[in-house]
């Protein structure tokens, strides 16, 4: 056999090595300040969307960023039309469609209540005691399986942070659960930004989901996670949370 033909035949076999530089489609929710654009775009797209493309160039990849609800994002990537989830956080019932990457990041989860509201932060210590009030969440959260498991009955859903952020200050609800620094971004934008209250209950990690149905989706991730813990090594990871006076 041509040593040549072998050798070609041999790399075929290798996996990761097989079809080169690749395009790796990220669908997106607009999460600021993690997620807020393609860097096409802006010089400040969001922390991860800056993590996510300097990750896929070191692995010698190029990537694009594309912006949707997040229920549409979330099926994009289920279905294979799209290689990967910019983020989400792990439940087991979502193995069987995607491969999580190591941690991209840590978000923070709570309730925001107004300030002027008369309530006292004694009054949530934990999900249990929203039973009986309003409370809002955005569709497709896992957020709103944890309020439902908590035996939370009285939750609206919405498509996005700003839609849950004007509930509260309109008072159509009583609390509002999600993220922290999303909220905190979104309250920025308002002049004058109005004082809520925040209740935390801890952080919670979040990942790279990858689509089962992209080829070589494992090996792709295991790539993915090399390049991550090399950019954590030297720095780079950090720079950019910096920019962002992220954690």
């Amino acid at each position: 056999m041509n040593k040549m033909f072998l050798l070609f035949a041999l790399i075929g076999l290798i996996p990761g090595l097989s079809f080169g530089k690749q395009n790796i489609s990220f669908a997106c929710n607009y999460f600021p300040p993690q997620k807020i654009t393609s860097p096409k775009e802006s010089s400040h797209p969001g922390y991860d969307v800056e993590i996510l493309a300097s990750v896929i160039s070191d692995m010698g990849h190029e990537t694009t960023f594309e912006f949707f609800p997040w229920n549409r994002a979330y099926e994009m990537v289920k279905t294979g039309k799209r290689d990967g989830l910019c983020s989400c956080s792990y439940l087991p019932e979502r193995e069987e469609d995607f491969v999580f990457s190591e941690p991209i990041g840590l978000a923070v989860r709570g309730v925001f209540y107004r300030d002027d509201a008369g309530i006292k932060s004694s009054e949530i210590l934990t999900l249990n005691h929203l039973k009986g009030k309003k409370t809002a969440v955005v569709r497709g959260y896992n957020l709103e399986s944890e309020l439902k498991e908590a035996g939370v009955e009285n939750i609206e859903v919405v498509n996005t942070d700003k839609l849950l952020l004007n509930l509260l200050l309109f008072k159509r609800v009583d609390y509002i659960y999600s993220y922290e620094s999303t909220i905190l971004f979104e309250l920025q934008q308002l002049n004058p930004a109005p004082v809520l209250a925040f209740r935390g209950f801890g952080e919670t990690p979040y990942y790279a989901c990858f689509s089962r149905r992209t080829h070589n989706s494992i090996e792709l991730v295991k790539s993915f996670n090399d390049a991550l813990h090399k950019m954590k090594q030297d720095g780079r990871y950090r720079d950019i949370m910096l920019r962002y006076r992220a954690p």
